[in-house]
């Protein structure tokens, strides 16, 4: 009986570096996500790995033998087909035939899946013996081992070249603010005004999205129309005085986009910050923003998105932050950054200036909290002294 595996995971970082990294450097992302040694390697392109497992709430490692395939692509979509069978043992573990796949979900992420399928050893045995005991184990091994995979991944591509032999982190715009052009999609499903109800259902469904952009013919931006205005649809009828419930009634009898969706949309342009973004989220109460350029729609970017600014890279919040230091002329001052935390260290001229800049810093995208022990020469803080008046 075959038991069916799934696992997901996002790697952040530009999805063309991503997954060029992924179809030249596979063998060798997975030995290092794995601690595996590269003396594994056969002539058949199988090579081994070291996997970790549990049994009894008690880890244990095991070795398989891997073999990816050739990849395939559609569109921007990358698959390589993986299989592995423990080794040796190969009784005892079950055999896993699937397939890694990447797709980009974003300009800034994209979705790392593992999905595929094992039989249980031992045959009626070995389906009893997982039924009671191993039922979650190939799971939860797949999840591990992407787990790993995403890590190295996004580690790979932080230290690796952008397109022209330079640096990611000496590109003026990452190591800049991050903006709206940054993590939007920009690849954008629309619904016509004139849409049933049911076919924006059927956008939203089957793109796998919870909001899109209602233009009309002229693709003029209407508004946005979202899971949460078809609800009231399938909900029933709201009762009662006020405007929540004029809402409800209204996108209760709707019978097209137009009637349902929340107009007008909240909009950003391109060239926005990713903190401006948050914002107006939030001032809006909106889970999305329709990016226009030109009078058109550009793109669209969600809270999902936005967490981008978080997950930045140490070392690009570092090179900002030097060029901030540079620009307020604090040679004097240095500052490393670890998981999001910046801590300064150093001197400067004036008391104000070492208070001013931890919260100058605290703007950098991705900056979670600054830590600081920044001495001053001169305390232009201190109170002056009162004359007494005669």
């Amino acid at each position: 009986m075959k038991r069916w595996v799934h696992a997901t995971g996002y790697v952040h970082g530009r999805p063309e570096t991503v997954r060029r990294m992924l179809l030249d450097e596979h063998v060798c992302l997975l030995e290092r996500a794995t601690g595996s040694p590269t003396a594994g390697r056969s002539a058949d392109g199988s090579f081994l790995l070291r996997l970790r497992s549990s049994l009894w709430s008690r880890e244990f490692g095991k070795r398989v033998r891997i073999t990816v395939g050739v990849a395939t692509q559609s569109g921007e979509r990358v698959v390589l087909p993986v299989t592995w069978q423990a080794e040796p043992a190969r009784l005892l573990f079950p055999r896993f035939d699937g397939a890694l796949e990447l797709e980009p979900v974003s300009s800034f992420a994209s979705l790392l899946t593992l999905t595929g399928s094992y039989e249980p050893p031992l045959g009626t045995v070995g389906a009893m013996v997982d039924v009671t005991l191993l039922r979650d184990r190939a799971e939860q091994t797949a999840q591990d081992l992407l787990a790993l995979l995403s890590q190295e991944l996004v580690s790979t591509v932080d230290h690796a070249p952008a397109h022209g032999d330079v640096h990611a982190a000496s590109d003026g715009m990452e190591a800049g603010p991050m903006r709206v052009r940054d993590v939007m999609t920009a690849d954008v499903r629309v619904v016509d005004v004139t849409a049933s109800l049911r076919t924006a259902a059927a956008v939203l469904f089957f793109a796998g999205i919870s909001g899109a952009p209602v233009v009309g013919d002229d693709g003029e931006l209407v508004g946005v129309i979202s899971e949460q205005d078809l609800l009231a649809k399938q909900a029933p009828p709201a009762h009662g005085i006020g405007r929540r419930v004029a809402e409800q009634q209204r996108r209760h009898y709707a019978r097209t986009a137009a009637d349902a969706c929340s107009a007008p949309a909240v909009v950003i342009t391109p060239d926005g910050s990713l903190r401006d973004a948050a914002r107006m989220m939030l001032e809006h109460n909106v889970a999305r923003l329709v990016v226009t350029e030109h009078g058109g729609v550009a793109g669209i970017v969600t809270r999902h998105d936005v967490l981008a600014g978080l997950l930045r890279a140490d070392d690009l919040m570092e090179a900002a932050i030097d060029r901030m230091l540079r620009d307020r002329n604090a040679p004097d001052v240095t500052a490393g950054v670890t998981d999001g935390v910046v801590t300064l260290t150093g001197s400067v001229q004036l008391r104000s200036a070492a208070a001013a800049l931890p919260r100058m810093i605290s703007e950098v995208d991705g900056v979670l909290s600054v830590e600081t022990n920044l001495q001053w020469r001169i305390d232009d803080c201190a109170p002056l002294a009162r004359t007494p008046m005669l």
